[in-house]
């Protein structure tokens, strides 16, 4: 699973990857075209990694309702339980935050 800004920015990385390898085709080994051909996937790579960690999605399963961060889908966790479904309210904040409240405490 993987967001519009990230397919973007791999697009880019790809771009400046491509643009390293020709600029070490036609000169001698330098070390800007190496550096070119070799950064962008890894910096590509943290950004997505450390978006994961921010970014987070509510899921309903079975009546209750969970919590999931990217990287919980990625390494197969089951995310956290916020509780059931009849005992939340979800409440939209702030124009792009949601705020979940429940009676009882979280498991």
């Amino acid at each position: 699973m993987v967001q519009g800004w990230a397919w973007l920015l791999a697009i880019a990385a790809l771009g400046v990857m491509t643009f390293g390898l020709l600029q070490i085709r036609s000169d001698a080994v330098s070390g800007s075209g190496i550096l070119l051909l070799v950064l962008p996937f890894p910096i590509w790579f943290l950004a997505e990694w450390l978006a994961a960690f921010a970014s987070h999605d509510v899921e309903l399963r079975d009546g209750e309702v969970y919590l999931e961060r990217w990287t919980d889908v990625w390494l197969g966790r089951h995310g956290r339980c916020v509780g059931r479904l009849e005992s939340i309210h979800a409440a939209l904040s702030c124009g792009n935050h949601v705020q979940l409240a429940k009676a009882t405490s979280v498991r």
